[in-house]
């Protein structure tokens, strides 16, 4: 499964792991707020997740968080 995200994608994961916000994810990053939405809408639509969160505990499900 973690083949199936990006780079950035499971470094928006991972962020979002250590309670980030969107804001403070774009800002790391160096991307746009609306940047970070796509990437969460793709995360949640891979780990077949509800929503941000629920994407960080369906990874850690998955094995792709440790």
């Amino acid at each position: 499964m973690e083949r199936l995200l990006t780079k950035r994608q499971r470094q928006v994961l991972e962020l979002m792991s250590e309670g980030k916000t969107r804001r403070q994810i774009a800002w790391e990053l160096r991307i746009s707020q609306c940047t970070v939405d796509n990437h969460i809408n793709a995360l949640r639509n891979r780990l077949d997740a509800q929503s941000g969160p629920h994407c960080v505990g369906r990874a850690y499900e998955l094995g792709i968080l440790a």
